[in-house]
C-alpha cells in the first residue's frame, strides 16, 4: 500500500490562491454539514488493468479559500458570485445531485472520472454567461502538486480534459471572465486584467 500526503494539495492549494487575491477564510469549512468528505483509500487502475489501492484517511473539504477540491469519482457543483469584483465559488451540490446535469444560471459543474486504464477524465460544464478562465493543480502518485492546463468554459459547453496518470486530487480556483479563449496554465499571481 502507498500512503498519501494529501494535505499537501490543500496547503498548496490555499496558499496560491491567497496570493491570488482570492478571499480568506476564517471558519473551518467541516464545521459545516455537508462540507467536507472523509477518503479512507483510493483505487487506481493501472495501463495493464491491474487495480493498486492507496489508503488516505483524510478528510478534505469540497470548497475552501476559493479552491474547489475534487477527487476521483466525484461531482461537485459550485455557483460563481461577484464579491468585490472577484468571483467567489459558492458549493451548491455534490454526488448524484451534481450529475443531473441541471444548471442554473452562474453554475458550473465538475466531475473527475475513476482512473480507468492508468487515465483519468474532468469534465466542466457551465452555465456561467460569459466564457471563463481559472487555474487548476493536480497531484498524482508519486509527484507533488503541479500545475496543468485547462480550458476556457463557454456557456451550456462541455468541456473534457484527460490525463495519462493517477491523479487522486485537484484543485480549481482564480475564476474569471476573459475574451480569449483555449487551453493554458494560468498564472495564480496575474490580476484577472492580465490573463484576459
Amino acid at each position: 500500500m502507498i500512503t498519501l500526503l494529501a494535505p499537501m494539495l490543500l496547503a498548496a492549494a490555499s496558499a496560491q490562491a491567497a496570493q491570488g487575491g482570492e478571499p480568506v477564510q476564517t471558519v473551518d469549512p467541516c464545521e459545516i454539514e455537508g462540507m467536507c468528505r472523509t477518503i479512507t483509500q483510493f483505487s487506481f487502475e493501472t495501463p495493464d488493468g491491474e487495480v493498486v489501492e492507496v489508503d488516505a484517511d483524510i478528510t478534505l473539504p469540497f470548497l475552501s479559500q476559493g479552491n474547489v477540491m475534487i477527487t476521483p469519482g466525484e461531482a461537485i457543483t459550485i455557483e460563481l458570485v461577484e464579491v468585490e469584483g472577484l468571483l467567489v465559488p459558492f458549493l451548491i451540490s455534490t454526488g448524484a445531485a451534481s450529475r443531473d446535469g441541471s444548471l442554473a444560471e452562474n453554475q458550473i459543474s465538475f466531475s473527475l472520472s475513476a482512473v480507468e486504464r492508468g487515465q483519468i477524465m474532468l469534465t466542466v460544464l457551465s452555465k456561467y454567461p460569459a466564457a471563463l478562465d481559472y487555474a487548476a493543480l493536480k497531484v498524482a502518485i508519486g509527484a507533488g502538486p503541479e500545475r496543468t492546463s485547462v480550458c476556457t468554459l463557454l456557456p451550456g459547453v462541455a468541456v473534457f480534459e484527460q490525463w495519462q496518470e493517477p491523479i487522486y486530487q485537484m484543485a480549481l480556483w482564480g475564476f474569471r471572465k476573459t475574451d480569449d479563449h483555449g487551453c493554458k496554465i494560468i498564472d495564480p499571481e496575474a490580476e484577472p486584467s492580465q490573463t484576459a
